[in-house]
């Protein structure tokens, strides 16, 4: 079971504004203040495409998240 740092940031990704742009910008600093281990990074950033879906959908007014 992943540590509660990985979940919270999981769950953030859809509750605070601009964290998934984060994410994708500058995903080392996110990681940083998260706590988050490399292997527990992988998992997040796998994670964050699925986030990008739910959070962002096929709601075509929404700018996509950049790689």
């Amino acid at each position: 079971m992943a540590r509660y740092e990985v979940h919270q940031l999981i769950q953030n990704l859809a509750k605070v504004p601009g964290l998934l742009d984060r994410l994708t910008s500058e995903s080392q600093v996110v990681f940083d203040g998260y706590g988050l281990t490399e292997q527990e990074r992988q998992a997040a950033l796998a994670q964050a495409g699925n986030a990008d879906i739910i959070v962002r959908g096929g709601n075509a007014d929404l700018p996509k998240a950049s790689k």
